[in-house]
């Protein structure tokens, strides 16, 4: 067996970080080819982020905004014209924040990397507190005298800002990078 015929193998066939070290340990120890081989599982850990983003987005945001979407299809079958407001206040998307941060607080808490920990600390702590004002919130929204209009809107602000907070907990807590 040749050297050329045994770096596959040494590979293992197994995606661009065993292949680039393979090409490294060939190479004698080329310092390029080692940032070539941490650049590869760079980008690799990232795409699978996202592949696991993109499943939380499908997964959780999707199948939680279901009730608001059953009630805008039950208005419009019957024939009623209800602002986004109002079908934000019926849908409850208060409960479907907490249910999202709650979510990512504790996959911050339970991750097994610590890559990035202040950021992600920096956005747990900041997730805790909206979750107590979205407790409060939702509990407001039957309170007479409330502004239903006002509180439909704002649960729409508070339900984007979610989905961006816990999708950046989400995103860094899988990003599992090479040390």
């Amino acid at each position: 067996m040749t050297s050329s015929s045994a770096q596959p193998e040494a590979a293992g066939g197994e995606g661009p970080v065993p292949r680039a070290r393979a090409a490294s340990e060939t190479a004698g120890g080329d310092e390029a080819a080692d940032i070539t081989a941490r650049q590869a599982a760079i980008t690799e850990a990232r795409t699978k982020a996202r592949a696991k983003l993109v499943h939380w987005v499908c997964l959780s945001v999707i199948l939680a905004l279901l009730p608001t979407i059953g009630n805008s299809f039950i208005a419009f079958f019957q024939n009623k014209t209800p602002s986004l407001a109002e079908m934000a206040v019926r849908g409850d998307l208060y409960v479907v924040c907490m249910g999202l941060t709650g979510t990512a607080i504790g996959q911050a808490v339970l991750r097994k990397n610590h890559h990035r920990h202040y950021l992600v600390a920096f956005l747990t702590i900041f997730s805790v507190l909206l979750l107590i004002l979205l407790v409060v919130l939702s509990a407001a929204k039957d309170a007479p005298g409330v502004d239903r209009e006002l509180l439909g809107y704002t649960s729409l602000w508070f339900f984007g800002g979610t989905v961006l907070i816990t999708g950046t907990i989400t995103y860094l807590c899988e990003l599992e990078l090479p040390s």
